[in-house]
């Protein structure tokens, strides 16, 4: 098909999607039409023979421009290579006149010929690796100078989760590594002395010991009331990093007590923000502590004087002598054993349990002492 439709543009302009290029090889000669050829072959290429000219169709599509483009660039449009931009009617024109027959890879080329399409028949494949001389080559052997060396790995540090996370060590561990290294072990609890320096020195570490591993305990309460110390990056004045608190409840407070003083001293507060330091921090860790403590005492106080004496109790103080706590001495007792209690989760680290049996002791105990208080008083006891 020739002079049937002439297209308005007779090569594509600018940059444009490239599916390959064609070079007629009487525009610039047969060897370099080769070398250009072979400079921009690529895995995946292929050449055909058509027209008299190379047909180069990339492994995909790439961005070119058509005014430094090294051949005639080629544009794909439903299974057609167009050298020049076709609009709707000229598109529909083409397909009216020359039907599809795919020569090419399945697809057909339109060439510009003296500006109107020419459709490309008889397209060849051919073989760009013949036009290589390798007759001049020369063969070497290779021949390795040496072993070739491991590629080195940098080695990940290990990091110790538990030490990380302040957690004491697991006395299951230290166990199971003793019997591995073939160590003879003892059931044996540890001894109240042994607790009585972990108290003290305690660093939540697995140790060696006669007749076995034993783990220290931790004083975590020395810790909690000396170690207070505060950190940088809070955004609430005093609401520091809550890994040095020990409880939601102690940052909270503590922050509360950082924006009281704020508002009372404005200026005049100049506490810095990566901490105290020197015996202010120690005060104010420790009235921060005990601010709960004395919170608590002063509620059960309150919730002890709402409690009605019961009348049997009420004629008996009236009637008892003054040392009347010894009538008592089963309610003592019980808040004696509840404080016992409370050392004992105290010393193994069970905070909610030693709270809240403390809180129960401690009631029992004001609930005693306000009825004592009343028995001095027998008109409000009769009343």
């Amino acid at each position: 098909m020739k002079g049937e439709v002439r297209p308005r543009s007779l090569a594509h302009r600018g940059v444009v999607m490239a599916t390959g290029w064609w070079l007629d090889p009487a525009l610039c000669g047969e060897g370099e039409a080769r070398r250009r050829v072979l400079a921009h072959w690529e895995n995946g290429a292929r050449l055909f023979g058509v027209e008299g000219g190379n047909l180069l169709l990339f492994a995909s599509p790439r961005l070119l421009r058509a005014d430094i483009a090294p051949a005639t660039i080629l544009t794909e449009r439903e299974g057609w290579l167009l050298a020049a931009p076709l609009s709707d009617s000229e598109w529909q024109e083409l397909h009216a006149h020359a039907p599809s027959s795919g020569e090419i890879g399945g697809r057909n080329l339109a060439l510009v010929r003296d500006g109107a399409l020419l459709v490309a028949r008889g397209a060849q494949a051919l073989d760009p690796s013949l036009w290589l001389d390798t007759q001049d080559w020369e063969s070497v052997e290779l021949e390795a100078l040496g072993e070739v060396a491991a590629l080195a790995v940098a080695a990940t540090p290990a990091v110790d989760v538990r030490r990380a996370l302040d957690v004491p060590a697991s006395p299951e561990l230290a166990r199971f590594l003793a019997q591995m290294r073939g160590e003879e072990l003892s059931d044996a609890p540890p001894s109240w002395r042994e607790r009585w320096r972990a108290l003290w020195k305690g660093s939540g570490e697995a140790r060696q010991v006669e007749g076995g591993v034993r783990v220290e305990k931790r004083r975590f309460w020395l810790d909690k009331l000396f170690d207070f110390r505060f950190g940088a990056g809070g955004d609430v004045p005093g609401l520091r990093e809550g890994e040095k608190f020990s409880s939601e409840f102690g940052m909270v407070a503590h922050a509360f007590f950082v924006a009281a003083l704020l508002a009372l001293l404005g200026s005049a507060f100049t506490w810095p923000q990566n901490g105290l330091g020197g015996a202010l921090q120690f005060w104010v860790g420790l009235l921060v502590w005990l601010l709960p403590i004395a919170a608590l005492a002063w509620l059960l106080m309150v919730l002890a004087r709402l409690v009605p004496v019961p009348p049997h109790v009420a004629r008996k103080l009236m009637k008892s002598p003054p040392p009347a706590w010894r009538s008592f001495l089963p309610l003592d007792l019980l808040g004696v054993m509840l404080l016992c209690a409370t050392f004992w989760m105290f010393w193994n680290e069970r905070d909610w349990f030693w709270m809240t049996i403390a809180a129960l002791g401690a009631f029992i105990m004001a609930l005693h002492a306000h009825w004592e208080r009343r028995r001095l008083d027998p008109v409000e006891v009769a009343a």
